[in-house]
């Protein structure tokens, strides 16, 4: 009679052993796609670019620019007002590299909100992996551990 209550509780315990192992080895495979897919994920930069709108007019002070004009531009900084010359193809360069670092920029601000739902399902999936191979590591040696005190209890009642 204690043999089959010994042998019942090892059945439960490889069960549920083998159902915690099912889980981590389901949630590995689920992670393969999204660590491939994370890899992938790289931020962009301004090489290579082209300024989408070459031929958008120059400004300056919100002012057509003429080729031969000089931009003349006003900043500020701690108190102090200083003036700086800007030539036409010296103002049309800096607006061209606006306009390509808002392209790097919004790029790279979706890359970013795509590692955040990677991390979001990658993370709690990492935890249930580890979690699930940690739990059917101990039931399944919980499990052996019953079969044997099994044997060991029948064959020394024998």
């Amino acid at each position: 009679m204690q043999a089959q209550v010994g042998y019942s509780q090892a059945r439960k315990l490889l069960v549920w052993g083998l159902i915690a192992l099912s889980i981590a080895l389901i949630s590995a495979i689920a992670e393969i796609p999204l660590s491939i897919q994370a890899n992938q994920l790289t931020h962009v930069s301004s090489a290579g670019l082209v300024d989408p709108q070459p031929d958008a007019p120059v400004t300056c002070n919100d002012k057509p620019m003429q080729t031969d004009e000089i931009c003349q531009l006003r900043i500020t900084y701690n108190g102090t007002t200083s003036k700086i010359d800007k030539t036409y193809d010296m103002q049309k360069k800096i607006q061209s590299d606006g306009r390509i670092n808002a392209i790097v920029e919004q790029k790279n601000k979706a890359i970013d909100q795509q590692e955040g739902i990677l991390n979001a399902i990658g993370v709690p999936l990492s935890l249930i992996l580890l979690v699930s191979f940690i739990t059917a590591i101990i039931l399944l040696v919980k499990y052996f551990n019953t079969r044997r005190r099994v044997r060991v209890s029948t064959s020394t009642n024998l």
